[in-house]
């Protein structure tokens, strides 16, 4: 009679959880592919070096 008991409020807590889980679950995310800059080819602008006794 006690494992009925334990049962009951099992799916009385376990229930409602997965209910809501699965009404409000939108299913995995499908993003469409961006293009970006190839950003490894890019270098930044460096400036001549001039040293102070030339």
């Amino acid at each position: 009679m006690k494992k009925g008991y334990f049962y009951i409020a099992l799916a009385a807590l376990l229930l409602p959880i997965l209910v809501r889980a699965f009404w409000f679950y939108r299913g995995v995310a499908n993003r469409p592919e961006i293009s970006t800059p190839d950003f490894s080819s890019f270098t930044a602008p460096e400036p001549p070096i001039k040293f102070k006794w030339e």
